[in-house]
């Protein structure tokens, strides 16, 4: 038999149990709320002969709101979440009977809508002046995408896509866009700001640590919001204080500051004082040219060669003006043989030499000045004149070769059909010896 009897191995550690592991959830990021609005104007709309509006309206806002969203909300990381809505269509609430009943009465619908937008702030949703410029960010990448997609006819493109009676409707259309400034409901929430008057800029803070003492004393300096604070401190700079990313404004304007080099210039950056936006009718103009005219009429054309990135590209008004004894169009000199010079302000302007010479010219005759100022030959009328120097009737040309010939009229000659009829004026002076 054997001496060692078998043994059963015991497990030499004790089994355990796994306790489970608890997960915890991720807390969401903070976010603010930013307000986009906005029209979209879609010409060459085709209405379908006699097809209403709603024929399409619930599949074409529908469409718009998709596409609005899709666009815009892609791209930035900053943007959690948005929601296009369409407000209005030419000028209707889209919820109204009205825009359900109605027919279209032209080619052209205008589309209004707003896009809500969740963009992530962090731990800075606290702070006025980050939240603005997380706005900013914001702002820029949303309307620039939408911007290039509406002129590259993308836009245009994914709306028909979404179904075929808005394929239809805008079958011709093409698009264009305009945006309002963005705005930042919670910065109506954050109150205590004060203005920034030693901090060399225009804007108003909500930190009260940086304060003057006197205005921790004297809580009357304090608004309860940043637009409040804009409005009362920075009024004549209010898109600068409230850090507002506008929508670029087109128009030139004085460079009355200097910021872009010269200071007799005009500019057209998109980005005016805040009182100039504010009244752009006044202040702006389409071309450089008149916002020379206007604001720097003493150094004129000195303002043309800075506003146009010199050397002079403009052609001027191509009119005509009074240049010493003759008229010149009003174009760069050197241009051509008839350009004076761009005109100064007080220049009288007229759309022919003929018409310049007529008005400011007077005493000179017209077919000489209109001749002189175009640089062409003189030609007279062949019409007949008493030239006083000879006692003898003339005729109104300037030929050598022949002999009746005077010269060119004076603008105070009196011009005769015929010889005898001249000759009737010199009625003392036997007719054989009234002509040459």
């Amino acid at each position: 038999s054997p001496s060692i009897s078998p043994t059963t191995p015991s497990p030499s550690t004790s089994p355990t149990t796994a306790s489970p592991t608890t997960m915890q959830p991720t807390p969401p990021e903070p976010t603010t709320e930013l307000i986009i609005s906005g029209t979209t104007t879609f010409s060459g709309v085709t209405s379908g002969g006699r097809r209403h509006l709603t024929a399409a309206s619930q599949s074409f806002v529908a469409g718009v709101e998709t596409v609005l969203t899709t666009t815009s909300c892609s791209s930035d990381p900053l943007i959690q979440s948005c929601q296009a809505t369409v407000m209005k269509i030419n000028g209707e609430d889209v919820s109204s009977n009205n825009v359900r009943r109605r027919r279209l009465q032209s080619s052209t619908l205008l589309v209004e809508f707003k896009i809500v937008i969740q963009a992530v702030c962090s731990t800075m949703c606290e702070n006025g002046s980050s939240v603005q410029q997380i706005a900013n960010q914001v702002y820029n990448s949303v309307t620039g995408d939408l911007k290039n997609a509406i002129d590259s006819g993308n836009f245009v493109a994914a709306l028909s896509a979404t179904s075929a009676e808005v394929a239809s409707l805008l079958a011709t259309a093409t698009a264009s866009g305009n945006f309002d400034p963005v705005v930042i409901p919670l910065l109506s929430l954050i109150s205590d700001w004060f203005p920034n008057w030693s901090g060399g800029s225009s804007t108003c803070l909500n930190d009260l640590d940086r304060a003057p003492t006197y205005m921790k004393l004297n809580r009357s300096y304090l608004e309860k919001s940043l637009d409040a604070c804009c409005a009362r401190y920075f009024s004549w700079a209010y898109d600068e204080c409230a850090g507002q990313a506008t929508a670029s404004v087109d128009g030139w304007f004085p460079n009355w500051g200097g910021i872009a080099g010269s200071n007799s210039k005009c500019i057209n950056d998109g980005n005016p004082p805040g009182y100039m936006r504010a009244n752009v009718g006044q202040w702006l103009y389409s071309g450089f040219e008149a916002c020379c005219r206007r604001y720097y009429g003493w150094d004129y054309n000195d303002c043309l060669v800075a506003s146009s990135g010199g050397p002079i590209t403009t052609t001027g008004s191509l009119e005509w003006y009074v240049h010493g004894e003759v008229c010149r169009q009003d174009c760069a000199e050197g241009s051509s043989s008839t350009c004076g010079g761009f005109a100064e302000p007080w220049n009288e302007l007229f759309s022919s030499a003929s018409a310049c010479c007529e008005n400011r010219l007077p005493w000179i005759t017209n077919t000489v000045c209109e001749a002189r100022s175009t640089n062409s030959a003189v030609t007279g009328s062949n019409l007949w004149f008493v030239d006083w120097t000879i006692n003898k009737c003339v005729r109104d040309c300037d030929d050598a070769s022949d002999q009746d010939c005077g010269g060119i009229a004076n603008s105070w000659d009196h011009l005769h059909p015929s010889a005898s009829a001249c000759c009737q004026q010199l009625w003392y002076i036997e007719r054989a010896g009234c002509t040459r």
